[in-house]
Protein backbone atom coordinates (compact mmCIF):
# COMPACT_ATOMS: atom_id res chain seq x y z
CA UNK A 1 0.00 0.00 0.00
CA UNK A 2 2.82 2.39 0.87
CA UNK A 3 4.53 1.71 -2.43
CA UNK A 4 1.32 2.39 -4.37
CA UNK A 5 0.80 5.70 -2.57
CA UNK A 6 4.42 6.69 -3.21
CA UNK A 7 4.16 5.91 -6.94
CA UNK A 8 0.88 7.80 -7.39
CA UNK A 9 2.13 10.80 -5.39
CA UNK A 10 5.37 10.88 -7.41
CA UNK A 11 3.45 10.85 -10.70
CA UNK A 12 1.16 13.62 -9.44
CA UNK A 13 4.16 15.69 -8.36
CA UNK A 14 5.76 15.25 -11.81
CA UNK A 15 2.61 16.39 -13.64
CA UNK A 16 1.99 19.37 -11.35
CA UNK A 17 5.62 20.51 -11.60
CA UNK A 18 5.50 20.25 -15.38
CA UNK A 19 2.46 22.54 -15.46
CA UNK A 20 3.34 24.86 -12.57
CA UNK A 21 6.60 26.17 -14.03
CA UNK A 22 5.17 27.75 -17.20
CA UNK A 23 2.06 28.97 -15.34
CA UNK A 24 4.17 30.71 -12.69
CA UNK A 25 6.27 32.36 -15.40
CA UNK A 26 3.15 33.49 -17.21
CA UNK A 27 1.66 35.00 -14.06
CA UNK A 28 4.86 36.81 -13.10
CA UNK A 29 6.03 38.06 -16.49
CA UNK A 30 2.84 38.50 -18.53
CA UNK A 31 -0.29 38.85 -16.38
CA UNK A 32 1.39 41.02 -13.74
CA UNK A 33 1.74 44.54 -15.15
CA UNK A 34 5.08 45.29 -13.48
CA UNK A 35 6.54 42.00 -14.62
CA UNK A 36 5.23 42.60 -18.14
CA UNK A 37 6.87 46.02 -18.33
CA UNK A 38 10.18 44.66 -17.02
CA UNK A 39 10.08 41.77 -19.46
CA UNK A 40 9.21 43.86 -22.51
CA UNK A 41 11.16 47.01 -21.65
CA UNK A 42 14.37 45.87 -23.46
CA UNK A 43 12.32 45.61 -26.66
CA UNK A 44 12.42 49.39 -26.82
CA UNK A 45 16.16 49.19 -27.53
CA UNK A 46 15.92 46.57 -30.27
CA UNK A 47 17.18 48.18 -33.49
CA UNK A 48 14.81 46.33 -35.83
CA UNK A 49 11.82 47.08 -33.65
CA UNK A 50 12.77 50.74 -33.25
CA UNK A 51 13.07 51.15 -37.02
CA UNK A 52 9.65 49.62 -37.71
CA UNK A 53 8.06 51.46 -34.79
CA UNK A 54 9.40 54.83 -35.96
CA UNK A 55 8.05 54.20 -39.46
CA UNK A 56 4.61 53.24 -38.13
CA UNK A 57 4.36 56.26 -35.81
CA UNK A 58 5.68 58.68 -38.44
CA UNK A 59 3.11 57.52 -40.97
CA UNK A 60 0.28 57.63 -38.43
CA UNK A 61 1.02 61.19 -37.30
CA UNK A 62 1.74 62.51 -40.80
CA UNK A 63 -1.44 61.02 -42.28
CA UNK A 64 -3.82 61.99 -39.48
CA UNK A 65 -2.49 65.38 -38.42
CA UNK A 66 -4.86 68.17 -39.58
CA UNK A 67 -2.52 70.66 -41.33
CA UNK A 68 -2.90 73.00 -44.33
CA UNK A 69 -2.31 71.27 -47.66
CA UNK A 70 0.63 73.47 -48.62
CA UNK A 71 2.45 72.45 -45.43
CA UNK A 72 1.90 68.69 -45.73
CA UNK A 73 5.34 67.92 -47.13
CA UNK A 74 7.05 70.06 -44.50
CA UNK A 75 5.06 68.43 -41.71
CA UNK A 76 5.75 64.96 -43.07
CA UNK A 77 9.50 65.57 -43.12
CA UNK A 78 9.49 67.07 -39.63
CA UNK A 79 7.36 64.26 -38.19
CA UNK A 80 9.48 61.57 -39.87
CA UNK A 81 12.65 63.13 -38.52
CA UNK A 82 11.15 63.42 -35.03
CA UNK A 83 9.97 59.80 -35.14
CA UNK A 84 13.38 58.52 -36.19
CA UNK A 85 15.09 60.59 -33.52
CA UNK A 86 12.66 60.00 -30.63
CA UNK A 87 14.78 57.15 -29.24
CA UNK A 88 17.52 59.63 -28.30
CA UNK A 89 15.15 62.00 -26.50
CA UNK A 90 15.29 62.16 -22.67
CA UNK A 91 11.60 61.38 -22.41
CA UNK A 92 11.73 58.21 -24.51
CA UNK A 93 12.31 55.63 -21.71
CA UNK A 94 9.33 56.91 -19.69
CA UNK A 95 7.15 57.16 -22.81
CA UNK A 96 8.05 53.59 -23.78
CA UNK A 97 7.25 52.24 -20.31
CA UNK A 98 3.95 54.13 -20.37
CA UNK A 99 3.25 52.56 -23.77
CA UNK A 100 3.84 49.12 -22.30
CA UNK A 101 1.57 49.80 -19.32
CA UNK A 102 -1.27 51.00 -21.57
CA UNK A 103 -0.71 48.10 -23.96
CA UNK A 104 -0.89 45.66 -21.05
CA UNK A 105 -4.23 47.10 -20.00
CA UNK A 106 -5.62 46.75 -23.53
CA UNK A 107 -4.23 43.28 -24.17
CA UNK A 108 -4.31 41.54 -20.79
CA UNK A 109 -5.71 43.89 -18.16
CA UNK A 110 -9.11 45.32 -17.39
CA UNK A 111 -9.67 46.80 -20.87
CA UNK A 112 -8.86 43.59 -22.75
CA UNK A 113 -12.34 41.98 -22.61
CA UNK A 114 -13.46 43.65 -25.82
CA UNK A 115 -10.18 43.05 -27.67
CA UNK A 116 -10.36 41.15 -30.95
CA UNK A 117 -6.62 41.03 -31.66
CA UNK A 118 -3.78 39.02 -30.15
CA UNK A 119 -1.84 42.10 -29.02
CA UNK A 120 -2.62 45.83 -28.99
CA UNK A 121 0.23 48.33 -28.76
CA UNK A 122 -0.93 51.73 -27.50
CA UNK A 123 1.72 54.14 -28.76
CA UNK A 124 -0.07 57.36 -27.72
CA UNK A 125 2.76 58.37 -25.31
CA UNK A 126 5.30 57.95 -28.12
CA UNK A 127 3.09 59.89 -30.53
CA UNK A 128 2.91 62.77 -28.05
CA UNK A 129 6.69 62.71 -27.78
CA UNK A 130 7.08 62.86 -31.56
CA UNK A 131 4.49 65.63 -31.96
CA UNK A 132 6.13 67.81 -29.30
CA UNK A 133 9.53 67.38 -30.96
CA UNK A 134 8.12 68.11 -34.44
CA UNK A 135 6.35 71.24 -33.19
CA UNK A 136 9.73 72.77 -32.35
CA UNK A 137 10.64 72.80 -36.05
CA UNK A 138 7.29 73.72 -37.61
CA UNK A 139 5.58 77.07 -38.15
CA UNK A 140 2.27 75.54 -37.05
CA UNK A 141 1.25 73.30 -34.19
CA UNK A 142 0.59 69.67 -35.09
CA UNK A 143 -2.13 67.79 -33.27
CA UNK A 144 -1.47 64.08 -33.03
CA UNK A 145 -4.24 61.47 -33.31
CA UNK A 146 -6.27 60.96 -30.13
CA UNK A 147 -6.14 57.18 -30.58
CA UNK A 148 -2.85 55.56 -31.55
CA UNK A 149 -3.25 51.81 -31.48
CA UNK A 150 -1.24 49.25 -33.40
CA UNK A 151 -3.12 45.95 -33.53
CA UNK A 152 -1.31 42.66 -34.06
CA UNK A 153 -2.83 39.29 -34.79
CA UNK A 154 -6.51 38.46 -35.21
CA UNK A 155 -9.47 37.07 -33.29
CA UNK A 156 -8.44 33.43 -33.76
CA UNK A 157 -5.07 34.11 -32.14
CA UNK A 158 -6.83 36.03 -29.36
CA UNK A 159 -8.97 32.97 -28.71
CA UNK A 160 -5.79 30.89 -28.40
CA UNK A 161 -4.26 33.27 -25.85
CA UNK A 162 -7.25 33.83 -23.54
CA UNK A 163 -7.48 30.26 -22.11
CA UNK A 164 -3.76 30.40 -21.32
CA UNK A 165 -4.14 33.71 -19.48
CA UNK A 166 -7.03 32.35 -17.41
CA UNK A 167 -4.90 29.64 -15.79
CA UNK A 168 -2.12 32.05 -14.76
CA UNK A 169 -3.46 32.68 -11.19
CA UNK A 170 -3.21 28.96 -10.41
CA UNK A 171 0.59 28.80 -10.66
CA UNK A 172 1.26 29.03 -6.92
CA UNK A 173 -1.36 26.42 -5.90
CA UNK A 174 0.05 24.07 -8.54
CA UNK A 175 3.60 24.53 -7.23
CA UNK A 176 2.49 23.97 -3.62
CA UNK A 177 0.57 20.88 -4.69
CA UNK A 178 3.64 19.52 -6.48
CA UNK A 179 5.80 20.01 -3.38
CA UNK A 180 3.23 18.37 -1.07
CA UNK A 181 2.80 15.44 -3.46
CA UNK A 182 6.55 14.86 -3.55
CA UNK A 183 6.79 15.01 0.25
CA UNK A 184 3.97 12.46 0.49
CA UNK A 185 5.80 10.22 -1.95
CA UNK A 186 9.03 10.58 0.03
CA UNK A 187 7.36 9.76 3.33
CA UNK A 188 5.47 6.79 1.89
CA UNK A 189 8.34 5.28 -0.10
CA UNK A 190 10.08 2.22 1.28
CA UNK A 191 13.19 3.02 -0.74
CA UNK A 192 13.65 6.77 -0.48
CA UNK A 193 16.97 6.68 -2.27
CA UNK A 194 15.34 5.18 -5.35
CA UNK A 195 12.60 7.83 -5.18
CA UNK A 196 15.21 10.60 -5.08
CA UNK A 197 16.92 9.06 -8.10
CA UNK A 198 13.65 8.96 -10.01
CA UNK A 199 12.88 12.52 -8.91
CA UNK A 200 16.24 13.71 -10.22
CA UNK A 201 15.66 12.10 -13.59
CA UNK A 202 12.15 13.59 -13.66
CA UNK A 203 13.52 17.12 -13.21
CA UNK A 204 15.83 16.62 -16.19
CA UNK A 205 12.91 15.32 -18.26
CA UNK A 206 10.77 18.33 -17.27
CA UNK A 207 13.57 20.71 -18.28
CA UNK A 208 13.82 19.07 -21.71
CA UNK A 209 10.05 19.19 -22.21
CA UNK A 210 9.92 22.89 -21.30
CA UNK A 211 12.70 23.66 -23.77
CA UNK A 212 11.07 21.73 -26.61
CA UNK A 213 7.62 23.21 -25.99
CA UNK A 214 9.05 26.75 -25.86
CA UNK A 215 10.75 26.33 -29.22
CA UNK A 216 7.65 24.77 -30.77
CA UNK A 217 5.30 27.41 -29.34
CA UNK A 218 7.34 30.39 -30.55
CA UNK A 219 7.76 28.80 -33.98
CA UNK A 220 4.05 28.06 -34.43
CA UNK A 221 2.95 31.50 -33.21
CA UNK A 222 5.51 33.14 -35.49
CA UNK A 223 4.06 31.36 -38.50
CA UNK A 224 0.55 32.58 -37.64
CA UNK A 225 1.45 36.26 -37.20
CA UNK A 226 2.27 38.44 -40.18
CA UNK A 227 3.78 41.90 -40.49
CA UNK A 228 7.29 43.13 -39.80
CA UNK A 229 6.46 44.84 -36.52
CA UNK A 230 4.61 41.76 -35.29
CA UNK A 231 7.52 39.57 -36.31
CA UNK A 232 10.04 41.68 -34.40
CA UNK A 233 7.76 41.82 -31.34
CA UNK A 234 7.25 38.08 -31.34
CA UNK A 235 10.95 37.47 -31.94
CA UNK A 236 11.79 39.58 -28.89
CA UNK A 237 9.21 37.76 -26.75
CA UNK A 238 10.63 34.48 -28.00
CA UNK A 239 14.15 35.58 -27.06
CA UNK A 240 13.03 36.55 -23.55
CA UNK A 241 11.13 33.31 -23.00
CA UNK A 242 13.95 31.19 -24.42
CA UNK A 243 16.54 32.93 -22.24
CA UNK A 244 14.51 32.36 -19.08
CA UNK A 245 13.75 28.77 -20.05
CA UNK A 246 17.48 28.22 -20.59
CA UNK A 247 18.12 29.46 -17.05
CA UNK A 248 15.43 27.17 -15.68
CA UNK A 249 16.83 24.32 -17.78
CA UNK A 250 20.26 24.51 -16.15
CA UNK A 251 18.76 24.94 -12.68
CA UNK A 252 16.61 21.85 -13.15
CA UNK A 253 19.44 19.92 -14.76
CA UNK A 254 21.82 20.60 -11.87
CA UNK A 255 19.08 19.96 -9.30
CA UNK A 256 18.12 16.75 -11.05
CA UNK A 257 21.69 15.48 -11.15
CA UNK A 258 22.16 16.43 -7.51
CA UNK A 259 18.97 14.58 -6.57
CA UNK A 260 20.11 11.54 -8.53
CA UNK A 261 23.52 11.53 -6.80
CA UNK A 262 21.95 11.93 -3.34
CA UNK A 263 19.50 9.16 -4.13
CA UNK A 264 22.33 6.91 -5.29
CA UNK A 265 24.24 7.50 -2.04
CA UNK A 266 21.14 6.90 0.10
CA UNK A 267 20.31 3.74 -1.81
CA UNK A 268 23.91 2.52 -1.52
CA UNK A 269 23.89 3.04 2.25
CA UNK A 270 20.58 1.21 2.52
CA UNK A 271 21.86 -1.78 0.56
CA UNK A 272 25.00 -2.00 2.69
CA UNK A 273 22.89 -2.01 5.84
CA UNK A 274 20.73 -4.78 4.40
CA UNK A 275 23.80 -6.86 3.56
CA UNK A 276 25.26 -6.39 7.04
CA UNK A 277 21.93 -7.25 8.66
CA UNK A 278 21.67 -10.38 6.54
CA UNK A 279 25.21 -11.43 7.47
CA UNK A 280 24.60 -10.89 11.21
CA UNK A 281 21.33 -12.81 11.19
CA UNK A 282 22.64 -15.70 9.05
CA UNK A 283 22.67 -19.09 10.95
CA UNK A 284 26.10 -20.37 11.96
CA UNK A 285 27.32 -23.90 11.25
CA UNK A 286 27.36 -26.36 14.18
CA UNK A 287 30.66 -26.64 15.94
CA UNK A 288 31.95 -23.36 14.52
CA UNK A 289 33.82 -21.29 17.10
CA UNK A 290 34.91 -17.83 16.02
CA UNK A 291 36.99 -17.62 19.17
CA UNK A 292 39.92 -19.14 17.27
CA UNK A 293 39.96 -16.24 14.80
CA UNK A 294 43.07 -14.09 15.08
CA UNK A 295 42.65 -11.17 17.40
CA UNK A 296 39.91 -12.81 19.45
Amino acid sequence: MRTTIAVLAAILSFVLTLIAGPVLWLDKNVVDRTGFVETMSPLGQDESFKRDLATAIGRRVASEAPVPEHLESVVTKAVTAAANGMFDLPGYPDAWNSTLERSHALTIGAESKSSTTAFTLDVAPLVDLVVKEADKKLPVKVAGPKVALISMGDLSQRQMIEPVLRIAPYGTPLAVGAALAFLLALVSARRRGALLMVGGVSLVVIAVIWKVLTFAGVTVLGQRMGGELEGVLLSRIGDVVSAQVDQAFWVLLISGLAGFVVGTVVESIRRRKEIRTAQVSAPREDGYDDGFLPGR
